[in-house]
């Protein structure tokens, strides 16, 4: 009786799920598209949040690696990462700042439905030779832009993210320890690693 009861809550709980998803798919369908000029400048918004997110974290990793390798760099990660990517987003009146990918290290950083179309497409460009586009800015709805910029892979990127195979032992230990979910191995350089994406309110830029 018990496990029939739980199985209707989840069936409801998809279903209103399902119905919310759609719900916002039909509102950004109507919405009026943004301008060039309301693009560029949530664009110069976006950007200046990721480079700063960007290079406060490089700057972290770069003097862990300096320090312990990338065992420490991994550490550094776990500990640092998000912390600081909360706080770039808390110094930006009206930002959210965060990092996905359709490979996540961290399930935190799952893709949503609309991070996941962007990757999907973004992927199919570079599979297609058309290359990786250098940002994109979409309408989530009445209150919501969204602002992406690819993270692509580079070499010494591969000390924590290359073949499984040549990993440190000692690394994937301690990512295996970390992150036992942990899909983001067996990249190459030049790869799409994932995506940073900005949340900025509408009316930011008014």
């Amino acid at each position: 009786m018990m496990l029939r009861k739980i199985t209707t809550i989840l069936v409801i709980a998809l279903v209103i799920s399902s119905c919310q998803e759609a719900e916002k798919e039909a509102e950004a369908k109507t919405l009026p598209d943004l301008t060039e000029e309301e693009k560029k400048k949530f664009a110069g918004k976006g950007k200046e949040a990721v480079e700063d997110l960007a290079g406060t974290l490089g700057s972290q990793l770069k003097l862990a690696m300096a320090n312990g390798g990338p065992v420490e760099a991994v550490k550094v990660c776990k500990n640092v990462a998000q912390p600081l990517t909360e706080s770039v987003s808390a110094k930006r009146e009206g930002i959210a700042i965060g990092r996905t990918s359709l490979k996540v290290r961290n399930p935190k950083n799952k893709p949503d439905e609309t991070d996941r179309k962007i990757l999907e497409s973004w992927q199919s460009s570079k599979d297609g030779g058309q290359g990786i586009p250098d940002f994109e800015v979409v309408r989530l709805d009445q209150e919501t832009v969204r602002f992406y910029k690819p993270i692509v892979l580079q070499e010494v990127c591969l000390n924590c993210h290359g073949s499984n195979e040549k990993l440190q032992p000692e690394l994937k230990t301690l990512l295996d320890e970390f992150y036992p979910a942990d899909q983001a191995r067996d990249y190459q350089v030049g790869d799409l690693r994932g995506v940073f994406r900005v949340d900025m309110d509408r009316d930011l830029i008014d």
